[in-house]
């Protein structure tokens, strides 16, 4: 079976700022122009470690690098594990090939995936890796509970070289989380390699203080390619942090937000990476009382409405939330799933973007009638929510507010209101929100729309999007033979001609964009070859940090 996956998220040059402020329509508390990936803004000698490869210097978010660095506790799940190897893994080009693995065989049921190992991985420890290790791995993330391997029972070490994965049900998409499971010794696994990982990646772990850095090691036993730097240091810090780091030369590479992009430092450029790290509105879809998850209320007298919420799609005018609230530091897209192979792109390629006069007329003909007070009605229900969306992040209030002024213009009221995500998570269903999502699986089309999940604790259809012939699709797609028929499935949940949980269909989530990460680099320090990032705050960045290297040294 072939499973590999290749975005169709395109990799444009950001038009050059010149200044697109004072537009028509600008949005309410959202202002800036569109830059261009910038090219460096001075000249600057080397540090010595640097251009001897002896150490490279990050700035980095510090949330995503903290112990336990543990697998089984969840670590490296996000697809960025500089100490473990997996299974199999994304390529630059977001394919998932072999890794651990040189290949394997799927059983006619479907139910049993064998995986044959290469013979040359070996643990820090200098212990081989073996088939033994990888059903400990498994059974032992089970038993734990911390990670999510959907339909998985048991892990049997058949020879040193083979292991079983044993599902309860099909999965098509296997492939996609066996590469973010990282692989951990059997021999000697216990509490201490939550800060001293034994792994078989590129990076051995040398320091770690809690909060404040951590020193990865080259792993010269490695595989695969050696890492060109002998050491990376990575200092926790937040973007404001980062940036004043990066201006007195203290890092080589800082994350920066859109608002901070267009720093001018000497001997720095700003490179902008593109991501399916999407942010859209999440549209409650049941009637309140419907019932309560873990006590919290679940539905909307509003958004269930499915005629308002298609309207409020049609209305949705992306490109102004990119260039005016992310400084044109994001990409248009109709539905979260839009860079995916599974995606509906090529169906939403017709769509006009904003199109305020037809979602007049939809809500008009809905029966949402513009009242004195310039707010929507039908009968005694005011076109009236609340939108929850968190302090910390800039960007996603930023488009809080570009789309309450978006909506106002067509009569509908949305009141703001910024809660933590602690907070949010007990309203979320029955409520919107700005929400970010993005992973490297066509299950997160199932996490996002199976009526299986909406009682669920958790972040999982939020939405309480149900819809019988989109369940279909998706109990089909879990169990289709081979990956081209599963991306159909996948595709049809979303819009299948008919129906779908997109804005062809029911819209349960309003998508506005996908956004990019921004990074000021040092001059002379190439990141490699970068694959198209999801949702992970800016962490993966480091994802092929063995490949970085100083160009022209």
């Amino acid at each position: 079976m072939s499973a590999s996956f290749r975005p169709s998220l395109t990799r444009r040059r950001l038009l050059a700022a010149a200044g697109l402020a004072g537009p028509a329509g600008l949005l309410s508390g959202c202002s800036g122009s569109r830059s261009a990936t910038t090219g460096p803004s001075g000249k600057a000698a080397l540090p010595e470690r640097l251009s001897k490869r002896q150490d490279v210097i990050i700035a980095l978010d510090g949330s995503l690098m903290q112990a336990p660095f543990d697998p089984i506790e969840g670590w490296g799940h996000r697809g960025v594990n500089p100490f473990h190897s997996t299974l199999m893994v994304a390529n630059e080009k977001n394919e998932i090939v072999n890794d651990l693995a040189v290949g394997h065989t799927i059983s006619d049921d479907r139910l049993t995936w064998t995986f044959t190992l290469r013979d040359d991985a070996t643990f820090t420890t200098g212990a081989k890796v073996t088939a033994h290790d990888v059903a400990f791995t498994y059974n032992k993330a089970k038993q734990v509970g911390k990670v999510e391997i959907p339909n998985f029972a048991e892990a049997v070490a058949t020879s040193d070289r083979t292991v079983q994965l044993r599902l309860s049900a099909p999965s098509s998409f296997l492939p996609y989380t066996v590469a973010t499971v990282g692989i951990v010794a059997k021999d000697g696994y216990g509490p201490a390699v939550a800060t001293k990982p034994v792994g078989s990646g590129p990076w051995k772990l040398a320091t770690y203080i809690q909060g404040q850095q951590v020193i990865l090691e080259r792993n010269d036993s490695y595989y695969g390619p050696k890492a060109k730097f002998a050491k990376v240091t990575i200092l926790m810090m937040a973007v404001d942090a980062g940036l004043a780091a990066a201006q007195a030369g203290k890092v080589d590479i800082t994350c920066v937000y859109p608002n901070l992009s267009q720093q001018q430092i000497p001997g720095f450029g700003l490179v902008s990476l593109p991501t399916f790290d999407y942010r859209t509105i999440s549209m409650p879809c049941q009637q309140p009382g419907a019932w309560q998850v873990e006590g919290n209320p679940v539905g909307n007298a509003v958004t269930s409405d499915r005629d308002l919420r298609r309207a409020l799609a049609t209305a949705l005018n992306r490109r102004q939330i990119v260039d005016q609230c992310l400084l044109g530091y994001g990409e248009v897209a109709f539905d979260a799933f839009d860079a995916f192979a599974w995606g509906i792109r090529k169906d939403t390629a017709g769509l006009q973007d904003g199109d305020v006069a037809k979602a007049t007329e939809m809500l008009d003909q809905a029966g949402w009638r513009l009242g004195p007070d310039k707010i929507r009605a039908k009968g005694d229900l005011k076109a009236s929510f609340t939108l929850h969306y968190p302090p910390s992040d800039a960007g996603r209030q930023a488009i809080a507010e570009g789309f309450k002024e978006q909506m106002r213009q067509i009569g509908i009221q949305v009141n703001l209101d910024a809660q933590d995500f602690t907070s949010m998570a007990k309203r979320h269903r029955a409520n919107p929100i700005v929400l970010g999502g993005g992973e490297l699986t066509p299950y997160a089309v199932y996490e996002q729309l199976s009526s299986a999940n909406i009682r669920k604790k958790g972040w999982s259809n939020i939405a309480c999007y149900v819809n019988e012939r989109v369940e279909q699709h998706l109990t089909a797609a879990l169990g289709s033979p081979d990956s081209q028929t599963a991306t159909q499935h996948w595709h049809d949940a979303l819009w299948d001609g008919q129906t779908g949980g997109s804005i062809l269909g029911d819209s349960p989530y309003l998508m506005c964009c996908y956004t990019r990460n921004n990074y000021l680099v040092r001059e002379g320090l190439s990141l490699g070859e970068q694959h198209v990032h999801p949702h992970d705050h800016f962490l993966h960045v480091i994802h092929n940090l063995h490949r970085w290297d100083v160009t022209g040294a």
